[in-house]
């Protein structure tokens, strides 16, 4: 099977990483259709679980505004928060797949940490990580719980997805977190993982991801 990166992709760093296969592919997209399709998929769920244009929303590990590029029109000014690793990306996205004056019109507030750290803002009632946990160790799961237990209230909702560890999954691979490798859990590894760092974890399971991302949502324990 050949693999749809570069040789020495693995070398380079994120900034040359994304020049190398653009920001589409950069963050999973695979093709332009399916990078689309993706942010629509999330648009979609998170509405039919609740999203209204007045809450205040997260999208932790925004990257190119795949989802921004839908929940930016969608939400009041200034609701929407995304948070990533390299301000390359939020800036491609800016860029490239917005067409007229709503970033003004709406302005969205972006960070750029490793900390999951948004600084001084509204705690969230609504926040996703897709295709986040599915590239972090378990230090790096823990970290983000951690920090957006911090952020939260007591009905905010924290949706993520993991691949799940079933069967003959492959073994994670070594080394730090890396947005480009992919780790496997168990159910009951996500469930502790939420259980120490004060939350609840729910199952939702597929929510018809074309990679078979499973999907859960965190609650706040002990509120």
């Amino acid at each position: 099977m050949t693999s749809r990166w570069p040789d020495d992709y693995f070398e380079k760093n994120i900034a040359d990483r994304i020049k190398a296969v653009g920001h589409r592919q950069y963050v999973g997209g695979f093709s332009d259709q399916l990078w689309y399709e993706i942010g629509k998929l999330q648009y979609h769920f998170l509405v039919q679980q609740g999203l209204k244009p007045e809450h205040v929303f997260y999208d932790v590990a925004c990257g190119s505004l795949r989802l921004g590029q839908y929940l930016i029109p969608y939400l009041n000014d200034g609701r929407y928060h995304g948070l990533d690793l390299d301000q390359t990306l939020i800036d491609i996205g800016i860029e490239k797949e917005f067409y007229t004056d709503i970033i003004a019109l709406r302005n969205p507030r972006f960070f750029v940490n490793e900390e999951f750290d948004f600084g001084i803002s509204p705690n969230f009632d609504f926040a996703i990580a897709q295709s986040l946990f599915t590239h972090l160790d378990p230090d790096d799961i823990r970290s983000c719980l951690s920090a957006m237990r911090g952020k939260c209230h007591a009905h905010s909702q924290f949706y993520f997805t993991v691949f799940l560890k079933e069967g003959r999954s492959p073994e994670n691979p070594g080394g730090p977190s890396d947005p480009n490798k992919n780790w496997f859990y168990r159910k009951e590894d996500i469930e502790d993982f939420c259980e120490t760092t004060g939350w609840y974890a729910d199952f939702i399971g597929d929510w018809r991801h074309p990679a078979n991302q499973m999907m859960f949502r965190a609650r706040p324990a002990g509120r």
